[in-house]
């Protein structure tokens, strides 16, 4: 979850003080901020990103524990600790370091909530796992589904709450019933709403640069739109960056445009369509049929290829 690009900005944020969600709360710091120099934790958690890429996660731990005695901890390490600790399956610990998480972080977002819930799972309790969930579908609207194919979700996935959890995601979605309008500013300075590519299949997708499932997904739909864009096929491309990743996402979108239509409001999960569609967490697919609705939502690879392939042809 944490990979080489988001480590860059955990070192940017500690180091420049730019970012609210980065910044060392007075109260829990162990360090004086002054005396951290940008190398050593630099170094540290260079080291613990091989370790990581190398599934050395228990030796991460020790360049991360100590990048956090370092730094203070701040919102990104911690975080970075307790991947860790998932990797490791290490419930306890893990349900100590996610609840400090969500103590300490400014931005409250469901995944905090569902860290604590695979917490509950690795330690086998059933109840208080969806206890959480639930609290994250319904407090912060975590409408991500596709999380809860992974296979630690089998302990709870007879369960009729868990069930029931899962539907409520569904019918907000509304899949099969007529995708939400909208219209976008476009980084070529026209306007785009939804609406006007009724007759075309549409995929909507949210990305950033800091997430690399998305960029590395990108090849992916340059080959998708190349082989259908003149048979009735659109890429609607909002990217998500704000605040201290602005700089790099304009240099991405000047080295690598994504295909199709682009719109980037820089403001991130304020801007007006991700709040729409409700987007807290990337990447994030919706595929909309010729007449206008909803089909898919998460979709990317070989399955995405295959399925806009079946809409051109039935359509």
């Amino acid at each position: 979850m944490i990979l080489r690009l988001m480590l860059c900005l955990v070192l940017v944020s500690i180091f420049s003080g730019c970012s609210e969600q980065y910044t060392d709360p007075q109260n829990i710091s162990k360090t004086n901020p002054s005396k951290v120099t940008t190398v050593s934790v630099e170094a540290l958690l260079a080291q613990a990103n091989d370790l990581w890429d190398g599934e050395k996660f228990e030796l991460a731990l020790k360049p991360v524990n100590q990048a956090i005695e370092l730094a203070g901890m701040t919102p990104a390490l911690l975080d970075y600790r307790c991947d860790l600790l998932f990797k490791l399956e290490r419930g306890a610990d893990l349900l100590e370091c996610t609840m400090l998480l969500e103590d300490i972080s400014e931005k409250k977002t469901p995944w905090l909530y569902l860290k604590i819930a695979d917490a509950q799972v690795f330690l086998g309790e059933k109840d208080k796992a969806i206890y959480w969930i639930d609290k994250a579908i319904h407090e912060r609207q975590f409408r991500k589904f596709t999380v809860f194919d992974a296979e630690r979700y089998d302990l709870i996935r007879s369960d009729p709450r868990f069930k029931q959890l899962l539907n409520e995601i569904f019918e907000d979605l509304e899949i099969g019933s007529p995708a939400k309008d909208f219209v976008l500013d476009l980084v070529d300075g026209n306007k785009l709403s939804l609406s006007s590519l009724k007759g075309k299949v549409v995929l909507i997708d949210f990305w950033a640069t800091w997430c690399p499932p998305c960029i590395k997904e990108m090849p992916n739909l340059e080959v998708l739109y190349e082989t259908f864009h003149a048979r009735g096929f659109e890429i609607i491309s909002i990217c998500v960056d704000e605040s201290e990743t602005i700089d790099r996402a304009h240099t991405f979108i000047a080295n690598t445009p994504p295909p199709g239509k682009l719109a980037f409001s820089q403001k991130g999960y304020e801007d007006e369509v991700v709040k729409l569609y409700k987007v807290n967490g990337l990447p994030s697919t919706w595929l909309i049929d010729q007449m206008g609705n909803l089909r898919r939502v998460g979709i990317n690879g070989e399955e995405l290829y295959e399925e806009v392939a079946r809409l051109l042809e039935s359509g």
